[in-house]
């Protein structure tokens, strides 16, 4: 059987954090740093001139280059930018920071000993609640039933409604898609801090995790990063009201 994850040392605990502060840094935050800078035209968004100005009304009370900006940048900041990449770049996590072997079963993503019951687990893992789609269900319970036969075959000792497992590295179980209840009738979900609990035996160790992230967010500064964007684009538009349907020019300038 391959190598399998088993952190039960507060040294390997630490080396994991240090892991993830590189990988996050490297795939996620350097890239939202890049992906934020280069929204300074209009020609970088999808517009929908009627919702767009709908949205800037009811978010700062007024229709000027400013609102308009902030209205097309926030949401593609704080949302689909960094989850996309996030989604894109999961699997280079499995390896680099958990140093995931690949699974004797193909397409399972890791295998860790379970800090809590003391158990093999085979874990197929997922980025967050929403990720799992109606194509992955039957995918990922026919995988564990191929477990199931290897067990037999190989006389493992593996039961497979319990030690079969899909982890989602962030979020609570009520976050969960209805997808993942569909996996949950036979198969154990295991979300967020509960997961990192078990792969680590630390039941902070989730809280660390996003103490990380955070601090990682204020050595690029990026609230001042994302201001700089908020007024090149604005001063952007101020130029080209007619780009966001203000064919007469702004109404409050």
């Amino acid at each position: 059987m391959n190598s399998i994850i088993n952190i039960d040392t507060a040294n390997e605990r630490r080396i994991i954090l240090e892991k993830l502060d590189t990988w996050f840094d490297e795939h996620i935050a350097k890239n939202h740093v890049i992906n934020t800078n280069k929204l300074v035209k209009i020609s970088e968004f999808n517009i929908n001139h009627f919702t767009l100005h709908y949205l800037a009304e009811f978010s700062f009370g007024e229709i000027t280059p400013q609102s308009i900006a902030k209205t097309l940048l926030y949401p593609r900041v704080m949302g689909t930018s960094i989850a996309t990449s996030f989604g894109q770049h999961f699997q280079t996590f499995c390896h680099e920071v958990l140093k995931a072997t690949p699974s004797i079963v193909p397409g399972i993503d890791i295998e860790f000993v379970d800090q809590v019951d003391g158990r093999h687990k085979w874990c197929q893992l997922k980025a967050g609640p929403t990720t799992l789609n109606k194509d992955d269900v039957p995918v990922i319970k026919d995988k564990f039933i191929s477990i199931k036969h290897l067990a037999r075959t190989n006389k493992y000792n593996i039961n497979v409604m319990s030690d079969c497992i899909v982890g989602v590295a962030y979020g609570n179980p009520l976050d969960l898609n209805n997808f993942y209840a569909e996996i949950a009738k036979d198969f154990p979900v295991i979300v967020g801090q509960d997961l990192w609990l078990r792969i680590t035996g630390d039941d902070e160790f989730y809280a660390a995790i996003l103490d990380k992230f955070r601090k990682i967010a204020s050595k690029y500064r990026s609230a001042s990063s994302l201001q700089s964007t908020v007024n090149q684009l604005s001063e952007y538009l101020r130029e080209n009201p007619a780009e966001v349907g203000l064919n007469s020019g702004w109404p409050h300038s």
